[in-house]
């Protein structure tokens, strides 16, 4: 979303102007400075075409998987942790139980076939 809108702002008031607000003035400054810089346009592309190549995407963005296997093991009747399989159907799969990619639909049932 903030890429989004950054790309599209002509100069660098609008591109402060639009940061998110629990960012401090000098952070800003900072961010906006570096995403100008050579050095920040590389990393974004260097990352632009490492996110292209991504075989199996996941789908649990920022949460790390320590606390999503604690909520599963919460959520589970007998309070069992949730095995590798059930972590990357956590993991790997969008709501309704649809998975991200054929890929991943492939190693689904290839991991439960040799369960």
């Amino acid at each position: 979303m903030v890429r989004k809108k950054y790309e599209n702002l002509s100069n660098d008031k609008e591109k402060l102007s639009e940061l998110i607000n629990n960012v401090g003035n000098e952070q800003k400054n900072w961010l906006v400075k570096y995403w100008n810089s050579k050095t920040g346009k590389n990393r974004s592309e260097t990352n632009k075409s490492n996110y292209v190549k991504m075989a199996m995407p996941h789908t649990s963005g920022t949460k790390r998987f320590a606390r999503l296997r604690d909520e599963l093991t919460k959520i589970d009747p007998e309070r069992n942790e949730p095995d590798k399989i059930a972590m990357f159907k956590a993991t790997y799969t969008r709501k309704k139980d649809k998975p991200t990619d054929p890929k991943v639909a492939n190693a689904m049932v290839t991991c439960v076939a040799n369960k």
